[in-house]
């Protein structure tokens, strides 16, 4: 899997009825290396760029999850995870582990859901020509 980067819609579901949306989101896919390990890694990290989780988040941040297995199939690359702690603002954030990831990277389209925190979120996004350099 190669490194690449989408735009699209971040939803939040803030738990109240309401649901807060962000559009024009960029999420980077890199695949983790060891320069140990003779074989391909089957892991990604996942970088949120700039992201706000509720209209009540006073800066945008970029939020990374790291060790996402992956799978290469006939119908794309599934991603999965489940008590990830995230890294944002330079250290954890063990209060919005990332639990359920789901995602699909098809037709260069990227899906995920997710549980950040208590709060669920979903993402959909379409392949950027170039890679997000932020």
């Amino acid at each position: 899997m190669t490194a690449a980067s989408y735009s699209g819609m971040l939803s939040v579901d803030q738990l109240d009825t309401t649901i807060y949306e962000t559009d024009s989101v960029i999420v980077t896919i890199e695949p983790l290396t060891d320069s140990t390990e003779a074989v391909s890694t089957t892991h990604v990290r996942i970088v949120m760029h700039q992201v706000r989780f509720s209209p009540r988040m006073p800066i945008a941040l970029d939020m990374t999850i790291n060790e996402v297995a992956y799978v290469s199939g006939d119908n794309g690359v599934a991603l999965s995870g489940d008590s990830i702690v995230p890294v944002a603002m330079g250290g954890p954030f063990p209060t919005y582990i990332i639990t359920n990831l789901q995602g699909l990277v098809k037709d260069n389209e990227l899906t995920l859901s997710m549980k950040c925190g208590r709060y669920p979120l979903t993402y959909s996004g379409s392949l950027l020509i170039e890679p997000a350099s932020h």
